[in-house]
């Protein structure tokens, strides 16, 4: 048996919403054969972002060292280094990225299910995101020989009967303001809602990015001095025609909020998640094979449970 216990944020909010989904994705480790479009969406931009900030970092290095990581970086790091020798820009390599990540997206805006979030309405948000990057006020901050960009972290969360509960995840980007020089998580969100109401509703309290700054504050001598909520919305504008070039509203569409977390605030969170952590692992450690479920919020939440079809409720 492992001296260790792995959790994540995506496990214990799965929990929290219904033992029983919890227990079919994270131990019987079932997945839908289809993403739900609004995930689907989600992490193409995200890799598509990533990718594009790959390319800043790299644009700060030497050519000796753009090659060694070419020829021996086999992830993203290395991918985005070799398109980049071929000649690709840092737009294409992110709209390459965007169009690879995706899976079941509708090519088009005007699509025969009414989906609003396709192929062609991502491309136009991209671009307009892209054109709002030039000349941030951030540098790349360096872990080891790699920019912090998509960055796994794994911390000790608590004990439990003598095994280290140990809490997992990732951090979009960390970067360092260059007006105060201080370091900050940068959390891209896609999302249906305006981005004023969405910081008003998410940016605090907010566990994954709580748990993202506590990660940064075990993992570096240096403490982060924020967060700041990257915030895209994805409307259901038409791409052509319609008051908005390509649908998108570039003043309106993109917000970034900036959030601090106090010493409390990280109390708080270690309270909650170990508290969660504790009911997950009593579920784990009970032997049953159905767990407690929270019908119907969960069953129709969010567009519905990927369970639905073999949950016991029906």
């Amino acid at each position: 048996m492992s001296d260790f216990i792995y959790v994540d944020h995506s496990i214990l909010s799965a929990h929290r919403a219904c033992h029983e989904k919890a227990r079919l994705a994270y131990r019987e480790d079932l997945r839908p054969n289809k993403e739900a479009p609004p995930l689907d969406f989600g992490k193409s931009i995200h890799e598509a972002i990533a990718c594009y900030e790959r390319t800043t970092a790299l644009a700060t290095m030497s050519t000796t060292e753009v090659d060694s990581i070419a020829e021996g970086d086999k992830e993203e790091l290395g991918w985005v280094a070799r398109a980049l020798r071929e000649g690709r820009s840092p737009h294409d390599i992110a709209t390459i990225a965007f169009v690879r990540t995706q899976k079941n997206l509708p090519l088009t805006a005007d699509n025969a299910t009414g989906e609003k979030r396709s192929v062609e309405r991502g491309l136009y948000i991209l671009d307009a995101y892209l054109a709002r990057q030039q000349n941030k006020l951030y540098t790349h901050v360096m872990l080891g020989a790699k920019p912090m960009i998509e960055t796994g972290f794994a911390v000790p969360l608590m004990q439990w009967k003598n095994r280290t509960v140990v809490y997992c995840g990732r951090i979009d980007r960390v970067k360092r303001s260059r007006v105060d020089r201080k370091l900050r998580v940068i959390e891209t969100k896609t999302t249906s809602k305006s981005p004023k109401t969405y910081v008003a509703q998410e940016s605090r309290p907010n566990h994954q990015l709580t748990g993202e700054l506590f990660a940064l504050t075990q993992m570096m001598k240096e403490q982060p001095f924020g967060l700041i909520l990257d915030v895209i919305y994805v409307s259901d504008r038409k791409v052509e025609g319609g008051k908005f070039p390509f649908g998108v509203d570039k003043d309106n569409d993109f917000l970034e909020h900036e959030t601090q977390r106090s010493s409390t605030d990280y109390d708080e969170w270690l309270f909650d998640t170990c508290e969660r952590a504790t009911q997950y692992l009593l579920d784990v450690e009970s032997g049953k094979t159905r767990w407690e479920r929270n019908a119907p919020f969960a069953c129709s939440a969010f567009g519905g449970c990927y369970y639905k079809d073999i949950c016991v409720s029906n």
